[in-house]
């Protein structure tokens, strides 16, 4: 029957459909095909569409081997959109790429990105509050103490880790690399394996195996 062999026929171009990958990302083969620029958000970057520094507007010579560190230093920064000319707080930018290195924006601070890959790994300078009668942390949560005495703040150098794929940024703990290593099961099983001494002085050499056997995309 002729509407057996269409019903038949509308099935099978279903199931091609469906067997067929979504072209939705692009490999990243090397952090060489990353942009060099600004990216404005994090989407943008995972897009890899940046502005590009011939569209930045600046009286630094562009050739400086540092010149987009030098721009992102500012309190604002000038680029051409089209006939526009647009003008940012650099606070509010995500990050840029230069010199195959990223560097993100942390709390209105850019910071190098060292370790990148699907865990990113970098160090931020943060405050930390105290009196005479212990310390708060705003990262780690809660406080050492209760003092009546004079109170102030300070600055310490932090570790922090990034999703690649979802931009969010925690406080490095070994606790923390362990659920982001449970997306690959057999490294994640090895590092369990290891007592928990050993869990915390091998935390970098798992980020950098995990990185290594993680493939990264840019999105369409």
């Amino acid at each position: 029957m002729m509407w057996r062999s269409l019903l038949f026929l509308t099935s099978l171009l279903f199931l091609s459909a469906k067997c067929i990958p979504q072209q939705d990302s692009i490999p990243m083969n090397s952090v060489a095909q990353i942009q060099e620029g600004i990216f404005l958000t994090h989407a943008d970057f995972r897009h890899n569409t940046a502005i590009l520094k011939n569209a930045i507007v600046s009286t630094i010579n562009r050739d400086q081997l540092f010149f987009l560190a030098k721009v992102m230093d500012n309190d604002t920064v000038s680029f051409k959109s089209g006939n526009t000319l647009v003008k940012l707080p650099t606070r509010n930018i995500w990050g840029f790429f230069q010199n195959n290195t990223l560097y993100i924006n942390f709390e209105g601070r850019f910071y190098r990105v060292p370790v990148f890959g699907a865990i990113c790994y970098f160090p931020a300078t943060v405050e930390t509050y105290y009196n005479t009668g212990g310390f708060y942390d705003p990262y780690f949560g809660g406080g050492m103490g209760i003092g009546m005495g004079p109170s102030g703040k300070t600055q310490e150098i932090r570790d922090f880790l990034m999703d690649y794929y979802s931009g969010k940024i925690i406080p490095y703990s070994t606790d923390k690399v362990e659920e982001l290593l449970q997306k690959n099961k057999a490294l994640y099983d090895d590092f369990m394996k290891l007592k928990r001494r050993q869990r915390r002085e091998q935390t970098y050499r798992y980020i950098r195996k995990f990185n290594e056997q993680q493939m990264l995309y840019f999105l369409k």
